[in-house]
């Protein structure tokens, strides 16, 4: 489920749960260090939050547990983060806690963004872009999955905590832009 920053992020164990996403090496190491602390976090997250992408093309991933298996009160467990962060390029960015790779939950979260009936075209997003390291396998392989194409490479695009990286560019066309527009 993906939500609006605002009502996820409004409880403490929110608060802490995207603090562990966001230290979490794996989840973190070609975008940007992992933070130290969570002033950091919260720093982050209000500039998500006032961001005018947010809860119309920025996400929290969600996950819920089913009230029905579970005696006690459904819990809602922050688990990632996909949207287009920038409306200016239309640039997607998306991060999941790491202990959940390969569990089908960012697929399902793209899904509902890129798939045919999906949040993004609805939105008249003509076509989405992304700008990957390409030492990260994991997100080069959805993108491919979700039909993006590459588009171009560039050397030392971007320094972070580990030195220069480069960039890998994608881009996927919107249903209407396939049409012919």
């Amino acid at each position: 489920m993906a939500q609006s920053e605002q009502d996820a992020f409004s409880s403490e164990p929110h608060k802490k749960a995207t603090f562990f996403l966001c230290t979490n090496y794996s989840v973190t190491k070609t975008s940007c260090a992992p933070h130290t602390s969570i002033l950091q976090t919260l720093k982050h997250l209000h500039g998500t939050i006032s961001s005018s992408t947010n809860g119309t093309l920025d996400f929290v991933i969600v996950l819920v547990s089913p009230p029905a298996l579970d005696p006690h009160p459904p819990t809602d467990k922050v688990i990632g983060k996909v949207g287009i962060w920038s409306p200016a390029n239309s640039e997607i960015g998306f991060m999941l806690n790491r202990d959940i790779w390969g569990e089908g939950y960012m697929a399902e979260a793209l899904t509902a963004l890129l798939g045919p009936n999906g949040v993004f075209w609805k939105r008249d997003v003509e076509s989405v872009l992304a700008d990957v390291d390409p030492r990260n396998e994991g997100s080069i392989g959805i993108l491919k999955r979700f039909g993006f194409e590459e588009t171009g490479r560039e050397e030392r695009t971007f320094e972070t905590h580990l030195g220069w990286c480069d960039s890998v560019y994608f881009e996927l066309m919107g249903p209407l832009m396939k049409k012919g527009g």
